[in-house]
């Protein structure tokens, strides 16, 4: 991405103190002590008032927190302080585009592209947001114009491979796919969706070790232990499909879908 990437972290009216309590805040944000990383941020706000960088994480920990009133009134007054960085408006986007509000969430994409053009992450946003919206003859170029500009992006990767294992280009979606997984290991989608090309493709056991580790990755994630234990089943592992069965469980006690087939296999 262009040089307007990156937060200006002292913005305008800044003090040394409003600088520690900024980069305080970091800090406890990234041991994940949230409501120390908040607090840190409001100091570096009252001492120095133009700091944007500070408010934009500040929105970030509050939207991460569930305070989403507070957090996106922080993330509007950073964008209003920083008018030139792409990463507030992306921002605002993903948690817009996350509660549904999808045409609000492509304006803020378009906003940061326009803000720079050279925005990896923000075609690859909006890329995946048209996807969601079945608008893939627009989204393609978007996903491809990222990875012009950063060839390894695990969201362009995958958003793109998911695209065309969609429109039947399995071969394509493919090296895609692969290329996602290689990029980001920890990243569960790049897992689940890598999983789901396998077993479309007829390849079970290797789909069954895809989901596997998307689940892994997110202890609690319902859609990757089910698709592990259809997986398993497929390729002759019955008990294997009984035990993620059972875990499916042991998370979501009322899911019937999984009772169900629980039933089928004992």
């Amino acid at each position: 991405a262009g040089a307007a990437t990156a937060l200006d972290p002292f913005g305008v009216g800044r003090s040394a103190e409003g600088q520690d309590a900024f980069h305080r805040g970091n800090v406890e944000a990234r041991l994940g002590h949230a409501e120390k990383a908040i607090e840190a941020y409001r100091e570096a706000i009252r001492r120095s008032s133009g700091l944007a960088a500070a408010r934009y994480h500040l929105g970030v920990v509050l939207l991460g927190e569930g305070r989403e009133e507070e957090g996106i009134r922080e993330l509007i007054a950073a964008m209003e302080l920083d008018p030139k960085n792409p990463r507030i408006p992306l921002a605002l986007g993903d948690h817009m585009e996350r509660k549904g509000e999808a045409g609000q969430a492509e304006t803020l994409y378009r906003r940061s592209l326009s803000v720079d053009p050279y925005f990896a992450d923000a075609y690859a946003a909006l890329g995946g947001l048209l996807a969601e919206r079945r608008r893939a003859a627009e989204a393609e170029p978007f996903f491809r114009r990222a990875l012009e500009i950063e060839p390894e992006s695990p969201a362009a990767l995958v958003g793109l491979g998911k695209l065309l294992g969609e429109a039947g280009r399995t071969g394509e979606a493919a090296a895609f796919l692969e290329r996602g997984v290689r990029a980001a290991p920890d990243w569960r989608d790049a897992w689940f969706e890598w999983g789901g090309h396998l077993f479309r493709a007829g390849r079970p056991a290797e789909a069954a070790g895809a989901f596997e580790k998307a689940a892994r990755l997110e202890p609690r994630d319902v859609p990757s232990r089910m698709n592990l234990a259809l997986a398993r089943r497929a390729s002759g592992d019955v008990g294997g499909a009984i035990a993620a069965l059972r875990e499916v469980l042991s998370i979501e006690p009322e899911n019937e879908t999984a009772r169900r087939r629980l039933e089928d296999l004992e």
